[in-house]
């Protein structure tokens, strides 16, 4: 996008939201729609139609682990208004800087305004029973737009600086590139320092605060940090692995994994451990389900995506051939 803004001065956002809209929602579809056999359309099938539970209720969610598709969606349609910031090397820099700043005063103002979620675990919540500020918890802090705009906007200036500024890149010194690292590591390991489905203990608190204010721009930064130093060879390890052919498959059928994967978690435990307590599941069940659970949804992934996914963007492809013309 970054490349269709400097050769035609503009961005096709349009199109854009066309091809997102033909890549994930045909699939989606069918997915919702085998749900909805069992249980009827209904209103609250609606709301996952449109994605807009998260922030509503997310205990309404039909696919509980499609929550995140909701952040994707947000993401995608942030991303092209984000890159229209970005108009040289110091917004590039200031941008990240000024939305870092709104999520901190975003996360401030919901510990003020509500400390228990500052002074009690998701495990706490769970425990007694009380599903309100569960919803608050994911609504103000996890799914929030102004927490997850930082991390947008940090993947954005970082994509501007491997476009436009190549030169600073290329010429890392081993001594800087060393730092980078290590920032990128310790970004990433912000948000492990408190888990948030234990019971909280009062010596925790300091960590769960210090995660609440840092730990989604700590790791963001960390992401951005790895875009670059991949994107000019200072990774080459991680660079080949990325681009290894093995991982196309995964690439390609990643969508339908992530939305039939637990069916398949499900069959291999039917399989393998049946009714056994979960104390008594030893390592070649664990494995068996593992296999059942990969093969499984790389071969469905095999079928829906020459069958529906692939139509659909192709068809979308054309729609915006058409519109361009």
């Amino acid at each position: 996008m970054f490349g269709e803004r400097h050769a035609a001065g503009k961005i096709g956002i349009g199109r854009f939201y066309l091809h997102r809209v033909f890549r994930i929602y045909p699939l989606y579809i069918a997915a919702l729609a085998i749900i909805s056999v069992g249980g009827g359309f209904t209103t609250r099938m609606l709301g996952n139609l449109l994605a807009y539970n998260i922030w509503s209720n997310p205990f309404d969610i039909v696919i509980p682990w499609s929550w995140s598709l909701s952040v994707e969606l947000e993401f995608y349609a942030a991303i092209p208004l984000l890159i229209l910031l970005i108009r040289g090397t110091r917004s590039a820099l200031a941008a990240p800087i000024g939305f870092s700043a709104m999520t901190i005063t975003w996360v401030l103002w919901v510990i003020f305004a509500y400390l228990q979620l500052a002074n009690n675990s998701l495990i706490d919540f769970e425990i007694a029973g009380n599903r309100a500020d569960l919803i608050r918890y994911f609504q103000l802090i996890y799914v929030a737009i102004p927490v997850r705009l930082t991390q947008f906007m940090f993947g954005v200036s970082a994509a501007w600086l491997v476009v436009y500024r190549a030169d600073i890149l290329v010429g890392l010194t081993p001594k800087r590139r060393l730092i980078l690292v290590t920032v990128a590591l310790l970004g990433a390991m912000i948000p492990l320092i408190y888990n948030p489905y234990t019971q909280l203990q009062p010596s925790d608190r300091p960590f769960l605060l210090f995660d609440l204010l840092f730990g989604r721009i700590g790791f963001a930064l960390s992401v951005a940090i790895t875009i670059l130093l991949v994107g000019f060879g200072h990774l080459k390890g991680l660079k080949k692995l990325l681009a290894s052919r093995l991982l196309e498959p995964v690439a390609r059928f990643s969508f339908s994994m992530y939305l039939f994967h637990p069916v398949f978690v499900g069959l291999g435990i039917w399989i393998f451990v049946g009714k056994e307590p979960v104390a008594t599941v030893g390592a070649m069940q664990n494995i068996g389900v593992l296999i059942v659970a990969i093969t499984g949804s790389i071969a469905l992934g095999f079928q829906s995506w020459h069958l529906i996914e692939h139509p659909a963007i192709r068809f979308g492809r054309r729609l915006r051939v058409k519109s361009r013309d």
